[in-house]
This record gives C-alpha cells, sequence and structure tokens, in this order.
C-alpha cells in the first residue's frame, strides 16, 4: 500500500504548479481575499459550499496564492482518497480488491486531474468515502466514536458541495441494503441509535439548507451563477463513467470488466451482492437522480459534481481483477495499465489548460495609456485580476450579455482584444463595424500555438490577443486604397 500512496503522490504533485489558473481556479484565488464568514454567506458561489473554501484560505494564509499552493490542498485530498479506497475496498470486499482499487485510483487519469485543480472536487470525494466508511462501521457494531466519525464526515459532505445532500440517499439505501446482509447486525437491532445520529446530522446541515433554497430559487429563475450548466442528453447516464478515464477505450474496457464482474462474480459470492448492490446505489444516487432532476425540472448535472461515484467505480474493478487467476490478472492488469499511460503522459507533457499564465507576459510591456482591454467574455474578470497587470490610464471592459460598448469604444486610442476560444458576444465585429470611428488591426496572437495539446483536455481553449489602432479618415482613405499592383500596374 506504501507504494502506491508514493505512486500516486508523484502524479499528484508532479508539476502542480507548472499551467496557468483556467477560470474556476481563478475563482478560488479571488474567494481566498474574502472573511470566513463571507464565504459562509457567497451568494455568488452558487455551485460550490464553504468547506473547501475555509480549508484553502487557511492553507494561502500560509503558503500564498501562487498555482502550486493554491492546487496543493487538493492533491492532498486526491492523496488521502487513494488510502480512503484501500480501506473502503476492503471493508466492503475484502483486502485484496481494497488493494487493487487502490492501484487504479493512484494512476487514475480523472483523480489526478482534479488533485491539480484548485477545487472541491477531491475534497468531495474523499469526504465521501470517509463518510460510507463510518456507516459501515455503524450497521456493523455501533459505537460512539464511529458515530462521532460518521456525523462530522457527513456534515463535512453536506458542506463541500450542492449536491452533496445526495450522500444522504446512499445512507438510507445502505441500510435497506445491509440490513439483511451478514456481519450487519447494528443495522437491524439499532435502527434508534442510528435514527439519532442521523437526525443530529442534519440539524447540523440546517444552516446551509435555507441558503441553499435561495440558491435553487435562482436557479428555477434563471439567474444563478448556476444557469450556464445544460440539459444532459441520456447517454450521459452511461457515457460519464467512461470519461472518469479520460481515454474512451480504456473507459470501456474498465466499465465491461467492472459491470461483468458486479453481474456473474456477484451471483456466486452471495457475501458480496450488498456490497455491489451499494455501489449501484451509489451510481443512481450521484449520476441517476442529477440527471433525472436535470431533465424534469432545472439542469444540475455535470460530470465533475458525480465524482463520488468513480472511487466506487474503481473498487469494484479491484474487486473483479483480485478475483482472476493469476495468468488472466496479468492479463487484464497489463492491458489497462497499457491504456492509462497514454492519458497520464498526455496530462503531465501536454498543454491542458488555456495558457493565461502566458498571455498576460504577452501583454505585459505593451499597454498605454488610452488603450482599452475588451475581454469576450466578461467572466474571465478573475483571470485578468490574477494574472494582468493593468496599468493606470488603461479601462479593462469585460463583456457580457447587456454591457454597454460604445462609450468605452468612443473613449479608447487603441483596443486590446481578448478572446478564449471563439469568444461569446462577436466583439471582433463590432469592432470593426463601429460606427463612431475606424479601427485598423495591427496585429493578433495566439498564444496557443506552439504548445503540444493534451487530446483528452477539459478546460484548453485557443486565446487570442488582438491590437487595433483607431484611424482617421485620411488613414482610413490611404488604408483602404489599392496598390498600384492590385490595379495591373508591374
Amino acid at each position: 500500500m506504501l507504494w502506491i500512496l508514493v505512486l500516486g503522490a508523484l502524479l499528484r504533485l508532479y508539476g502542480l504548479g507548472t499551467e496557468s489558473l483556467w477560470l474556476d481556479e481563478a475563482t478560488t484565488a479571488r474567494r481566498m481575499g474574502m472573511t470566513y464568514g463571507a464565504l459562509f454567506t457567497d451568494s455568488g458561489n452558487g455551485t460550490q459550499l464553504p468547506l473547501y473554501f475555509w480549508i484553502s484560505k487557511f492553507w494561502c494564509s500560509l503558503a500564498g496564492t501562487g498555482e502550486f499552493a493554491l492546487r496543493f490542498p487538493a492533491a492532498i485530498f486526491g492523496i488521502f482518497g487513494i488510502l480512503m479506497v484501500y480501506h473502503l475496498g476492503r471493508k466492503l470486499f475484502t483486502q485484496p480488491a481494497g488493494l487493487w482499487g487502490a492501484f487504479f485510483a493512484a494512476v487514475n487519469p480523472y483523480l489526478i486531474h482534479f488533485s491539480q485543480e484548485a477545487r472541491p472536487y477531491t475534497l468531495l470525494a474523499l469526504l465521501a468515502m470517509v463518510s460510507w466508511y463510518y456507516m459501515l462501521h455503524l450497521f456493523r457494531d455501533f459505537r460512539m466514536k464511529h458515530a462521532i466519525g460518521y456525523v462530522l464526515s457527513t456534515v463535512a459532505v453536506l458542506c463541500t458541495h450542492p449536491l452533496g445532500f445526495l450522500i444522504l440517499l446512499t445512507h438510507l439505501a445502505g441500510l435497506f441494503i445491509f440490513r439483511t446482509a451478514p456481519g450487519y447486525r447494528s443495522a437491524r437491532h439499532n435502527l434508534r441509535q442510528l435514527s439519532i445520529t442521523a437526525g443530529v446530522t442534519i440539524l447540523l446541515y440546517l444552516p446551509l439548507v435555507f441558503r441553499l433554497i435561495s440558491q435553487f430559487s435562482l436557479k428555477l429563475e434563471g439567474n444563478s451563477v448556476a444557469s450556464w450548466i445544460p440539459e444532459p442528453g441520456f447517454l450521459k447516464l452511461f457515457s460519464t463513467a467512461i470519461n472518469y478515464f479520460m481515454n474512451p477505450w480504456l473507459g470501456v474496457v474498465a466499465l465491461i470488466i467492472a459491470t461483468l464482474a458486479a453481474v456473474f462474480r456477484s451471483m456466486s459470492d452471495r457475501k458480496a451482492q450488498p456490497a455491489v448492490l451499494f455501489c449501484l446505489a451509489v451510481w443512481v444516487s450521484f449520476i441517476a437522480i442529477p440527471w433525472l432532476l436535470s431533465v424534469t425540472i432545472t439542469p444540475m448535472f455535470v460530470e465533475r459534481y458525480t465524482i463520488p461515484f468513480l472511487p466506487m467505480l474503481l473498487i469494484v474493478l479491484g474487486w473483479a481483477t483480485a478475483g482472476f487467476e493469476l495468468l488472466p490478472r496479468r492479463i487484464v492488469v497489463t492491458l489497462l495499465l497499457v491504456m492509462t499511460v497514454f492519458p497520464i503522459f498526455d496530462y503531465h507533457t501536454k498543454l491542458d489548460k488555456t495558457p493565461w499564465r502566458e498571455g498576460g507576459q504577452y501583454l505585459s510591456g505593451k499597454l498605454r495609456g488610452g488603450d482599452l482591454l475588451i475581454w469576450d467574455p466578461g467572466w474571465n474578470d478573475q483571470i485578468g485580476d490574477y494574472y494582468f497587470d493593468v496599468p493606470g490610464g488603461v479601462e479593462s471592459l469585460y463583456v457580457y450579455q447587456d454591457t454597454p460598448i460604445q462609450p468605452a469604444l468612443d473613449k479608447a486610442n487603441r483596443i486590446w482584444l481578448i478572446i478564449p476560444g471563439a469568444g461569446n458576444f462577436g466583439m471582433k465585429h463590432v469592432v470593426e463595424t463601429d460606427p463612431h470611428a475606424s479601427w485598423q488591426l495591427v496585429s493578433t496572437k495566439n498564444i496557443s500555438e506552439g504548445f503540444a495539446r493534451n487530446p483528452h483536455a477539459l478546460y484548453l481553449s485557443d486565446l487570442s490577443f488582438s491590437l487595433y489602432e483607431k484611424t482617421t479618415e485620411l488613414d482610413k482613405i490611404e488604408y483602404d486604397s489599392p496598390s498600384p499592383a492590385a490595379e495591373g500596374g508591374s
């Protein structure tokens, strides 16, 4: 187990601060300047809850807010997550299942990616596993230390993400599944104590419930910061598990092995049936139910929000692997490792995130008074605050749907148009058709050129900087006049 942890730690810490922050990570960086109380009440954080940001704020008060420091807590949570996969797998199935599950977690590209992102997803997965671990302890033998561990870990899940409440559904399903299973005497005979423990958990959760109700109301009205979430297609129910491996062939093979084991091996291994059913309950709770709510009420299904199911899938895959004879096991593990190497290699050697840091370096020293920076779209303002040193006399315009553009254009001498991807609001066309002035395109620089790109990257887009200068009417006539060669001259 030690070597598995070392391997997982190396894959999570290597190159931790190498790449630029992406938009959501820059949001985390901005929140490090808020008070602990403001982080609790922050209504602008409609897709996250405060626990991760409290932890990160304490850490960043000691280590600063550089890329490495911001991402370090997520990496630590990811490393401890490997250990919890082992303990949970051992508790649900067998020790070999836990070891193999931990090994697959150590090299899983999806978990590696989110262990290097300054966001709460590895914390969510870790806390969910800790909560299930104590739940199983309580179902076997109710003890106060296990009850305290259950309450603290479950409340922590509920304080980490708005969809954390789904953990309670897995506990309810677990109670029905394990109460008839051998060895889970407490699930049958200590219902009163279990109910009190669950009640205490819910009472501690209530202060956040009112905030969540308010955010959900805004979401229904279309006024939430989570309004960007699209409605998922039907295939998301199945493709999500495949996408956890960041290689479609690897995902398909792993899912087939885990599914076949869950269906056929559990038929001959009756002791494993409750564990398999519980893993299915986790899939229903964290994937099927958010999908159903998304297509019937309001979209809330985002692939990374389902991450608590991934460790359970890896545990089932580890259980399947442990059940093979030696030769088939070697073949299966070799096949999985070979296919895993490619996404890990691409992740650690190629560009994974939009190169905002390099963009800030490119613009440094080029700005002068009277310049206007137009950001299309405007929600990259956190990126601008983090990477761009804007001198006095330079205005920044962050463009949203109803942002007034013309007054800023009228005052500007030069325009820097900053567009990740294709932009959202067509600012290139707006500048080039300005009715009050003529703008000449002087230069365009695609910052992303020259980088080898990870084909499995989640947050990578082109990043272009276009410089426009205001021209007089005479300049425009000279600029637009055809050259002698264009008129047929030699």
